[in-house]
């Protein structure tokens, strides 16, 4: 082998053996760098409580946690235990089986996507006591939150003075509902409320007592750490809850005296709600508000021409009676020797309240009382009425702001009658449409006003038409339901502002029945501006879809306009012609007709 070869053979090999150590160099750098990354430490902190010991754990956002395990060791064992294995969202454990008086260390073990371990510092576990539990009979396992402890330390203080469960249930709304003046009558027997004037006193003394702060901070070793709180959140949350009781207390014991004063001037006794089933009688519930009134007066149901004599019923001192009533009574009125006290209508197959207002409202079961004031607050809501039986003809006005991701509807059972066209706005929009019914309509016609989102149906009130006309509005807007001889379809509702007949003029413009209706090809829509005005004029299905624009913010002066539209491009059905006219200064006008197009 000549000499050049030899040389190149042994440079050869020297490279090779450069390479293979400079790789072993990388193999050995790269495991550096993995149990790095195994000892990066996470942050611990132990809270000690009787009979528990609490973790809390943290770690850089950077970490993509697979899972997160804990292990345990009781001082003195001779190794570790796994107490949990976690999912990546946890970031506390609470032991509670370790032995009261002794020392527990812990570790706590973090896994990523990736497999990378991470762990607690080794040189420093961090350490709890389990302290021994002083009073185990003072531990209720039904508590669970800062609130259900405050309302169980003033349920003590006030046994055995809490004459039913009534007043254990205000007391867990304290924290969670809106505080108004009506929650008395609403949520408490009537003719128990005024016996609790001595309770509500004594109430008021252990609600406002600084003794309740210290109260409940001297439960901290034996709750905190089962509500998952450090002491700094402990004590945080323990004054807010009181900061909050103490607050909806005040208002509701400064209404209290209201509240005697309202059920004082409340009739004798009302109808509050109607059951109804399917091959039954309906069933009609009456609340006894003021016993003593009742038994010297005679008092009837009474429908057209036959009565129910509620004598038998009064002999008691229940304070809710219920009355089967024929199935063909369309109306019931409640009658005191002579004089209708109250006349309410008797809805098919739905189990309705009726409340202290005049309003027709589903029963949801959520009040045993039976007794509500007004309905729920809406965003939207139904404001003004008109019926005429002999025309047949039905308006409607509603207002509100509309909310995003609300849509309202006006139902006859499963079909719907209006999908409510609101704009989106940052005030109160008033919006009318009239419905001519003609005679296909058996009565009494029960229609239901309704809200719908993507997560939720619910319906706030009923509508009944029946053989008698009626004319109501809500006065002020959205206050308790008045009868009345005008109207503002339109406009807002208030008591100076009735300046209209009843041939339902709206104050910027009139909106006229489409000629001809029903129609076939063409129909004649007309309207007359009573002012120069913006307007808007478009055409809808019932469900509120557009589907023609005839007219798009065009500028008109005052007086009369005629437009043809044709229909011949869509099926047979309802439609909407709508008409928007806005004024400077002045909230805009909306009023809906109904048309029928015949192909």
């Amino acid at each position: 082998m000549s000499r050049p070869i030899v040389i190149f053979m042994i440079n050869m090999i020297k490279n090779i053996i450069k390479i293979w150590f400079l790789t072993c160099l990388l193999i050995a750098s790269s495991d550096t760098e993995m149990s790095n990354n195994i000892a990066t430490a996470i942050d611990v902190s132990v809270y000690n409580g009787e009979g528990s010991i609490l973790l809390n754990w943290s770690f850089p956002d950077s970490i993509k946690v697979k899972n997160t395990i804990i292990y345990g060791q009781k001082f003195g064992d001779e190794q570790y235990k796994e107490l949990a294995m976690l999912p990546p969202d946890i970031y506390y454990f609470l032991d509670t089986n370790c032995e009261p008086g002794s020392r527990y260390f812990y570790k706590v073990l973090v896994k990523d996507i990736y497999n990378n371990l991470y762990h607690s510092t080794a040189s420093e576990l961090p350490f709890g006591s389990c302290d021994i539990i002083e009073n185990a009979s003072l531990f209720d396992k039904n508590i669970k939150s800062v609130n259900d402890l405050l309302n169980k330390y003033v349920k003590e203080q006030l046994y055995p003075n809490i004459p039913n469960d009534s007043f254990n249930k205000l007391l867990e709304k304290l924290f969670e509902e809106e505080v108004h003046d009506y929650k008395w009558i609403e949520n408490f027997t009537p003719h128990l409320l005024k016996s609790y004037a001595q309770i509500i006193d004594k109430t008021n003394e252990i609600i406002l007592n600084q003794n309740l702060y210290l109260g409940l901070m001297s439960y901290e070793k034996l709750y905190r750490n089962h509500f998952l709180l450090n002491p700094e959140m402990w004590k945080n949350q323990i004054e807010k809850a009181v900061s909050l009781v103490r607050v909806n207390w005040r208002t509701l014991y400064d209404r209290y005296p209201n509240a005697i004063a309202m059920l004082n001037k409340l009739d004798p006794i009302r109808i509050v709600a109607s059951e109804n089933f399917q091959l039954k009688n309906p069933k009609i519930t009456l609340t006894i508000f003021h016993l003593d009134q009742l038994k010297s007066k005679e008092w009837y149901l009474l429908s057209g021409n036959e009565y129910i004599n509620l004598e038998k019923f009064l002999r008691t001192d229940i304070g809710t009676i219920v009355v089967d009533v024929p199935q063909y009574w369309h109306n019931v009125s409640l009658m005191m020797e002579g004089l209708i006290v109250q006349t309410v209508p008797i809805l098919i197959e739905k189990s309705i309240l009726y409340t202290l207002e005049g309003d027709i409202i589903p029963n949801t079961g959520d009040s045993p009382n039976l007794i509500k004031i007004k309905k729920e607050k809406s965003h939207i809501w139904l404001n003004e009425l008109n019926w005429d039986f002999k025309s047949k003809i039905f308006h409607v006005e509603i207002a509100g702001i509309k909310q995003l991701g609300e849509k309202y509807l006006i139902r006859d059972q499963e079909k719907i009658i209006w999908s409510i066209d609101l704009r989106n706005s940052f005030g109160e929009q008033y919006l009318d449409s009239v419905f001519s019914l003609g005679e296909n309509f058996d009565f009494p016609l029960t229609l239901e006003f309704q809200m719908v989102n993507d997560s939720l149906q619910k319906s706030f009130e009923y509508i009944v038409l029946d053989t008698v006309s009626k004319f109501i509005a809500r006065v002020n807007n959205n206050g308790p339901w008045v009868s009345t001889i005008s109207n503002t379809l339109g406009s807002t509702n208030t008591i100076n502002q009735n300046e209209y007949d009843s041939e339902l003029v709206p104050q910027l413009f009139v909106l006229y029945q489409n000629y001809p209706n029903p129609f076939n090809g063409q129909t004649r829509i007309t309207f007359d501006l009573l002012e120069d005005a913006i307007v808007t004029l478009y055409v809808t299905d019932a469900t509120g879809r557009v589907k023609d624009k005839i007219l798009e913010e065009e500028f008109f002066n005052s007086g009369i306009y005629n437009y043809l539209w044709e229909g011949e491009n869509l099926s047979s059905g309802i439609y909407f012609i709508t008409l928007h006219a806005e004024v400077n200064n002045i909230q805009p006008a909306v009023f809906s007709r109904k048309m029928i197009y015949l192909k």
